[in-house]
């Protein structure tokens, strides 16, 4: 649903068209729709502070996304509440942080067949579940 509703935003060309306001409240409004969704983290009513505080709660680990993420928020605030005017290249790489916050973060459920069932139990510590599990389907939520 995020890659579907960026890839529309991008294509809508919002911030080209001066409507800069518009771009921002739509990219985050996504990335808030996207944070209940895949962390059930309650975004909508708070802050994009209490929005931040809650993320970092939940089971993230990545400071750089967690970077990005602040930034996006941040810079929608200004736009939208103190009339701030990003350049082209931070609204574009904004967008590319938004899309890679998603990407990187976004849930993958691998199902088992029995044939490796066992194998699961067997991945040490420093091999990933999804290396160890090479034959088994893997769907992107």
């Amino acid at each position: 649903i995020a890659f579907r509703d960026l890839e529309k935003l991008k294509n809508d060309k919002l911030w080209q068209n001066e409507k800069t306001k518009d771009y921002y409240t739509r990219l985050s409004d996504i990335l808030r729709h996207y944070l209940w969704n895949r962390y059930a983290i309650r975004t909508m009513e708070r802050t994009s502070d209490e929005i931040l505080k809650s993320y970092k709660d939940s089971d993230y680990n990545d400071e750089k996304l967690f970077a990005y993420l602040k930034e996006i928020f941040e810079t929608s605030d200004l736009v939208k509440f103190a009339k701030y005017k990003p350049t082209a290249d931070e609204n574009e790489k904004l967008f590319n942080e938004a899309y890679t916050f998603v990407d990187n973060t976004k849930l993958i459920i691998v199902e088992e067949t029995e044939q490796t069932e066992g194998s699961v139990e067997k991945a040490s510590d420093n091999e990933s579940l999804t290396e160890k599990i090479d034959h088994n389907e893997k769907t992107e939520i």
